[in-house]
């Protein structure tokens, strides 16, 4: 598996530590976790790599792989890409170029604008 498959696999498990670690420690977010119920994935286009989060209740729960009905979804189109993007120091005009659904570009994120527009901060 190439060295930055590895990075993203693991840059997504300690996604997923945080946001439980941050639903423990801070009311404010635990409050936002229980507005809705819902199940987000970042995963690269080719489905090689992955991991899912579930809302539920109030409760996060992440599972590795990929989820075959998310109600949100980003995808990359490499890992180096995802990595460079999700990982702090990244430029914005970068992240800018990359997030912009409506043109051809290395990254996609779908899902219902509903959904999209509640997600916990």
């Amino acid at each position: 598996m190439e060295t930055s498959k590895i990075k993203l696999r693991v840059l997504l498990f300690a996604a997923s530590q945080l946001m439980k670690q941050k639903a423990r420690t801070s009311t404010s977010f635990k409050t936002r976790l229980k507005e809705k119920n819902f199940t987000a994935q970042i995963k690269l286009l080719d489905n090689s790599v992955g991991r899912y989060f579930l809302f539920s209740r109030g409760k996060i729960m992440s599972k590795s792989g990929i989820h075959s009905k998310p109600d949100i979804c980003l995808g990359f189109s490499d890992a180096a890409l995802g990595c460079s993007l999700l990982l702090p120091g990244c430029a914005q005009q970068k992240k800018t170029d990359a997030m912009k659904p409506w043109i051809s570009l290395p990254a996609k994120l779908s899902g219902s604008s509903g959904t999209m527009a509640r997600v916990p901060s």
